[in-house]
């Protein structure tokens, strides 16, 4: 169960949704996630976005392998929606999700850092403490 981002209004004892000013997409990658695990992983991320007080424009879901030449229909897709101001960042469970190769994953940090974007991993990357917004690599 995941409860929605509130804040309490002064001096009213009522409760009211929390702006969402971040608006960010979800990545997936079926390859390293397999059958009912995905919707258990999607679960994931929506909790987390909402616990940030983000907005989740969607989450998208990959295949197949993520190289240096292909990044897969579901990683273009944020990377357009960065490039024209739709969302601000990605959000995923790890490092390995995006790809097990470190130099797939830094060049897919640097692309969405060229493009202003973050990227955040629920479980972290490698060298760094989980939930932590990534800036290039």
């Amino acid at each position: 169960m995941y409860l929605p981002a509130f804040d309490s209004q002064l001096g009213s004892g009522r409760l009211v949704p929390r702006p969402r000013t971040v608006r960010v997409a979800g990545f997936l990658r079926s390859s390293t996630i397999g059958g009912a695990d995905l919707d258990l992983a999607e679960q994931r991320l929506t909790e987390f976005v909402d616990s940030r007080g983000w907005q989740l424009t969607g989450v998208f879901r990959d295949h197949g392998i993520v190289t240096l030449a292909d990044a897969g229909p579901a990683l273009e897709q944020i990377l357009s929606m960065l490039s024209h101001g739709q969302i601000k960042g990605m959000v995923t469970l790890a490092s390995y999700t995006i790809s097990w190769d470190l130099e797939v994953v830094r060049h897919i940090e640097q692309r969405i850092a060229q493009l202003g974007g973050f990227v955040t991993y629920l479980y972290g990357a490698a060298g760094q403490p989980a939930g932590v917004p990534r800036q290039g690599g």
